[in-house]
């Protein structure tokens, strides 16, 4: 999988073609969708927070059981909400949707370079290892993307004030 910043970086370039074609056009529904292009991937970070890692192991399970289940749960869920709520639920989903598509593309890259790595018989570097490399490979990628998008480097760039932004502000208001 692609990490944040990639993610990120491909969810707003998304959401330009997504709101034309879908009709998103308040900030609500961007931010919506800025989060769903994220997935389940920040379930991943509770894994460094001793009193959440046990959700960590979702993230896992909605990216590879039950995938098509899920979306459809995510669909079928919006039928009940208030009609206020329809749009944002639904750019939610779509962003969600960008998400998958974006792991689907990269991470037989990702997978590629990770079994290559780990198969030339460098001690340390073996199977044991391929949760590390494959986070490394997904880190430099990151930034890769950050470097070609903005010219920063994660010396310089900090995410936390620039990625989903827009989601902490509302969930301060609304939380």
């Amino acid at each position: 999988m692609p990490a944040i910043l990639t993610h990120d970086f491909f969810g707003k370039d998304a959401f330009d073609i997504a709101a034309g074609k879908l009709g998103f056009s308040t900030m609500e529904e961007r931010e919506a969708f800025l989060l769903g292009n994220q997935g389940p991937d920040p379930l991943f970070y509770l894994a460094a927070d001793p009193l959440l890692h046990r959700y960590a192991k979702y993230a896992s399970i909605m990216h590879k059981e039950k995938t098509p289940e899920l979306l459809l749960s995510m669909r079928d869920a919006i039928a009940p909400l208030p009609l206020k709520d329809v749009a944002v639920a639904r750019a939610y989903i779509a962003g969600f949707l960008c998400h998958y598509m974006l792991d689907s593309t990269a991470h037989p890259f990702v997978y590629y370079w990770q079994n290559m790595l780990t198969s030339q018989g460098v001690e340390g570097l073996d199977d044991s290892a391929k949760n590390q490399v494959h986070a490394e490979i997904e880190k430099d990628l990151d930034e890769a993307i950050l470097y070609a998008h903005l010219g920063k480097t994660v010396a310089t760039y900090r995410p936390y004030s620039e990625v989903l932004k827009g989601v902490a502000a509302y969930a301060l208001r609304f939380g």
